[in-house]
Parts: C-alpha cells; structure tokens; sequence
C-alpha cells in the first residue's frame, strides 16, 4: 500500500495546472462582461466545466453518495430524476421528507450539476424556515453514516462553541472514512463556527467570481477552502429552480468536486480526498489582502487530475481514522 506521502511527491507535475487555472482566472476576469460573471462563477470560472468534462471522458468513475443534510429534496424536480436515494426526514416539527423551504433542492441540483456520478442521500434535518435543533443534525450525521454516505454535507452552525454530541457525531462519522463538509458561514466574520471548526469537518467559504472573499462570508485559518458563489440562473435558466438561492453555496460546489474526486479514485478515502482537495487548490491570498482567509480556492481540474494520478498509481488512504 503507498503512502499519501509517496502521492504527494508523484503529484508535483500538478502544479503545473494550477499555475494555468490561476493565470487563465485573472485573464477571464479582466475581460469579464458584467453579464459574463454568473456564468464565470458558475462554472469556477471553467475549472468546474473543464472537470467535469475529463471526468467524463475516463468512462471510469464510480457511484459516490452524498448524504445533504438540509430542509429536504423536491424529488419532482426533473434535474434530480434518477440521482436520489431514499432519505429520512428528522425535522420532528414537519411530518415528511418535502422541502418546503428551497435550500436543500438547490444544493442537491447544484451537487449533481458538477458530478454525475453522485446519488443524493436526502437527510431532512431542518426546518421550512432553515432551522433545527443540534440533536437532529446528529440524527442525521448518524442516519448517513448507518447508509454508507461516503460524504456528509452538514449545515452550518453558529459561533457558540462545539457542541459535544455533535462532536461526538461527526468524529464517528469520520472514523468510518467519510468526508464531512459544512459553510463557513456568512456573519462576516473570522470567529470559529461549528460544525465547520471541527478538526473532522472541511469547512468552506465563498468568493466572488475573481476569488475575492464574498462578503458575507466567515473566513480565518479555520476555513479550509473557498469556491465561488453560484446562481443556478446560470445553470437552469428554464427550470423552476431558477429562482432558488442560498447564502453559502462554497460548501455544495467542494462536495461536488469531491465526489468527482473519489468517483475516479475511491481507494483514497476521506484523507486522500481531502488532501487532493486542499493541495491543489489555487492560492487566493494575494486577492484578499489582510483578511487571513485561508488562502485557498478549490480548483476542480487540478483535484480531478491528480486524483487520475493517484489512481495510475493506485494510491490508497487508511481505512480509517483522521489525523
């Protein structure tokens, strides 16, 4: 079995392709019309696009399950047919799985519309009006890791420090090599937010189509990642979601990419995954002066092509376990 260490050493050439994505974003954004922006941002300014396409191309990628812990999945929603699993509903103040709110459908749609390879596990945790209790989260967490989810997309919390049965929860998760993502948040702040601070969660934050730090968002060194804010507008210009939004789509844009990722190698896990994720992401420090935001975008096409790499060689992560 090799290392992660062997990996990273045979997946220097992917510099190479980070230095390309980051130079063709400043290029696009100089020359960006206004009406060009949704587009651009959309699409990680082509990353994403570009991703998914050799993606495709390998005719080689496996299922991934994304358990999306929200308000629920619209299942009417054609974007979605064929890419659900049947979820659990534990918003005890609502009586089934619908989402009555919005949020949950778009992530799902959003999720999909990077990697199509992925099957939505919907976990209805929250509320109409975007609310639930921690103990549902935990249920939920609970619920993906009892269904096989090989990435749990948890929602946001707030500055009030860990709670320790969500900590309890997630920890569990991840010892069963799942990759647990979660918002930064959006309070404009750098104070640590759980579930997202948590040593076990990938928390992320969004940017402007130019990798500038939205500004909204949370940012600090406990932010792993940032990825552009989306409109779906720009994807499903003739489907009801159109006039869906979320405040902090950053974290459904990283469990996409993510899925691409363990899609052509499963073999890495959780570790490998996240190490892709964060080795080849583009640095974003010089856009966002004096803000400490963490520094790093995902890029999609790098991800992708050293998780090809790491399959030619047949890299493997642990079992299990975080470190």
């Amino acid at each position: 079995m090799k290392s992660l260490a062997v990996f990273m050493a045979a997946t220097i050439s992917a510099t190479f392709w980070v230095f390309m994505a980051f130079t063709a974003d400043c290029k696009d954004a100089g020359n960006a019309r206004p009406q060009q922006i949704a587009l651009q941002s959309a699409t990680a300014t082509a990353q994403i696009a570009e991703a998914i396409e050799e993606f495709i191309a390998e005719e080689m990628g496996h299922v991934v399950s994304v358990g999306l812990l929200s308000t629920g999945v619209d299942e009417s929603v054609p974007e979605l047919k064929g890419q659900l699993l049947t979820g659990a509903n534990f918003a005890v103040d609502e009586p089934d799985i619908i989402d009555r709110n919005g949020v949950g459908t778009y992530t799902a749609a959003l999720i999909v519309g990077i990697a199509p390879n992925v099957r939505v596990l919907p976990i209805k945790v929250l509320n109409k009006i975007g609310q639930g209790p921690t103990s549902q989260i935990v249920k939920g967490i609970d619920f993906g890791v009892e269904r096989g989810a090989d990435i749990l997309l948890i929602p946001g919390g707030a500055a009030t420090g860990g709670d320790p049965g969500l900590q309890e929860a997630v920890a569990r998760a991840r010892q069963r090599g799942i990759l647990l993502i979660a918002p930064a948040g959006n309070s404009r702040s750098s104070r640590r937010h759980y579930p997202g601070a948590f040593k076990e969660v990938l928390a992320v934050g969004t940017t402007d189509a130019w990798g500038r730090k939205q500004a909204s968002s949370n940012y600090g060194d406990w932010v792993g990642l940032f990825a552009p804010w989306v409109d779906l507008r720009s994807i499903y210009s003739r489907s009801r979601l159109r006039g869906l939004s979320v405040s902090n789509p950053g974290a459904a844009i990283v469990a996409g990419v993510a899925a691409l990722v363990l899609g052509i190698n499963p073999d890495l896990g959780a570790d490998g995954a996240e190490e892709i994720l964060l080795t080849t992401a583009t640095d974003i420090s010089s856009r966002n002066p004096g803000m400490g935001v963490g520094a790093r975008r995902v890029n999609a096409l790098a991800a992708v092509r050293a998780a090809k790499v790491s399959a030619w060689l047949g890299v493997r992560s642990k079992a299990s376990g975080y470190e």
